[in-house]
């Protein structure tokens, strides 16, 4: 099973959009992460089952726009447990009994670091993956749910893809 966590692209700042949609750059980047992804499922034969986003405006537009750079028929939805502050145990718990397939999630700061922490260092509060805006992290899980593990594949910015 492969994991994907990507931090939202840039966003507009609240006294410009309460909402804080993406910036025209933001959703460049989120684009150029999409166009990544897929040329990397290509390579791995990778199976994504679903998107999942925290259900804010920046998550969810990040979200649709590496879904549209995907192209291919899998849900995008709102995931409850994704926000920024919100206990990463929600997740956790759900990415046990998920082994069958892949997942993308986009989320937040402090949320995505301490959920790849606590899967790769088994500590939230170690700040082990530094997730730039539309940064995206490959994590691997191999074994079974007693003695498997999680590991770190890649991580990779926009700036990095080359597009």
């Amino acid at each position: 099973m492969y994991l994907y966590l990507i931090r939202h692209g840039e966003a507009k700042d609240a006294a410009e959009d309460p909402e804080r949609g993406l910036t025209d750059p933001g959703a460049a980047d989120a684009r150029k992460m999409g166009n990544f992804l897929k040329k990397t499922l290509v390579d791995t034969k990778t199976k994504i089952l679903s998107i999942q986003h925290s259900g804010k405006k920046r998550a969810e537009q990040t979200a649709r726009i590496v879904a549209q750079a995907l192209r291919l028929d899998i849900p995008v939805e709102f995931h409850r447990g994704l926000a920024p502050n919100d206990d990463i145990s929600i997740i956790k718990e759900e990415l046990i009994t998920l082994r069958l397939g892949s997942l993308v999630i986009v989320g937040h700061l402090p949320h995505l670091s301490r959920l790849a922490s606590s899967l790769l260092a088994d500590d939230e509060r170690r700040d082990v993956v530094h997730f730039p805006p539309a940064g995206m992290a490959c994590l691997r899980f191999t074994g079974d749910n007693e003695t498997g593990s999680w590991a770190l594949e890649w991580m990779v910015t926009p700036e990095m893809t080359g597009n």
